[in-house]
């Protein structure tokens, strides 16, 4: 049954029906900022990380905003991102794009923390997220509107941000068309210590942030058995296209390679083994004991592998490249290229500790 309210003209009546009515003509400005849904991060609204609670003030600029939280007002930094102001290319389209992705004024927001709480001017710096599960950061860094940046120790979501990132750039969207941008997520060569490198400790961020090409140090951590030695490499991950021939490190199963030239013209690999602690069955039929975890050096040079002349191995062991044509390689493992500094072949003392 369809209720027509004209045929009850009360006054209640009447002033209900203009509530509505004016209603109607009110922008829904939240509404149009959270039309995507269904972000690529695949967060849902019940996903989105415990924070503070805060309201929108206003836009300052495309990584800047005012809020108050708990009604104490506030300037927020977005974390991780390097977006143009004042007279940069695409600054008035990224300050328009936050605006219109967060530009309603007292809409809910929630902050995220990171390790640093504030800049050296005070504002909060934080990962801004909307109440439907998407992520501001990350939102401006997809769209083409920021660059992601590394800011340590912030850098707990920097991974995501940096994937947004990287399909803007294959989308040649935003300031990569127009400005020319260059990607930043490596800048300063990230620091990767050497025994990290050797453990295949997959907790390790920067190995998930550098791309093809990108600059990376490998440094030994500080420990008593000697002093620290780095150098500068380039990183090429798995499925790169490489020449041989050169000094490299390479991660590989438990262990770690050092790849050197050979006066013949070969690749002579160098291999620091981590064996885990393991039950030994001793081949005289006595008791099997624990044995505890040991470290192996071996030296062996890569050959082709019987099977598949198109793949260059460690003899009896793993693939390491694919031939891609034209004296290149496809890389099957991460490659560190050595660039400048030392180059060393790691040595290890009965402690574990890189000599």
């Amino acid at each position: 049954m369809k209720l027509n309210l004209y045929k009850y003209r009360t006054p209640y009546v009447l002033s209900v029906m203009a509530a509505l009515a004016s209603l109607a003509f009110i922008p829904n400005t939240a509404q149009a900022a959270t039309l995507n849904t269904t972000p690529t991060a695949g967060r849902r609204p019940s996903d989105v990380p415990l924070g503070d609670d805060a309201k929108l003030v206003k836009v300052l600029d495309g990584e800047t905003i005012q809020v108050t939280i708990k009604g104490v007002p506030a300037t927020v930094k977005y974390i991780g991102l390097n977006t143009p102001v004042g007279k940069e290319c695409y600054s008035q389209q990224a300050t328009a794009a936050n605006t219109r992705l967060i530009g309603n004024q007292n809409l809910p927001l929630r902050l995220e923390k990171d390790e640093l709480d504030t800049d050296e001017n005070g504002n909060l710096l934080r990962y801004v997220y909307l109440l439907d599960g998407r992520m501001v950061n990350e939102e401006l860094a997809g769209g083409g509107f920021a660059r992601a940046e590394v800011a340590r120790p912030n850098i707990k979501n920097l991974r995501t941000i940096s994937d947004f990132e990287l399909k803007a750039i294959a989308g040649k969207v935003g300031g990569w068309a127009r400005c020319g941008w260059q990607t930043e997520v490596a800048a300063g060569c990230p620091v990767l210590p050497v025994e990290q490198l050797m453990w295949r400790v997959e907790t390790l961020p920067e190995i998930k942030l550098l791309r093809d090409g990108n600059c990376a140090t490998i440094s030994k951590a500080e420990n008593p058995a000697g002093p620290a030695w780095s150098g500068e490499y380039i990183y090429h991950p798995v499925g790169s296209t490489i020449s041989l021939g050169k000094k490299m490190y390479i991660r590989w199963k438990d262990g770690f390679v050092a790849l050197e030239p050979g006066a013949d013209g070969s690749t002579i690999a160098h291999l620091t083994l981590y064996n885990k602690r393991q039950v030994v069955f001793p081949e005289d039929g006595s008791r099997p004991f624990l044995r505890d975890a040991f470290i192996e050096k071996k030296v062996a040079t890569l050959v082709r592998d019987p099977g598949n002349n198109n793949i260059v191995r460690i003899p009896n062991n793993a693939w390491l490249f694919r031939e891609a044509g034209n004296n290149t390689f496809t890389t099957l493992v991460d490659v560190f290229e050595y660039k400048s500094g030392e180059f060393r072949i790691p040595d290890i003392d009965k402690a574990g500790y890189v000599l």
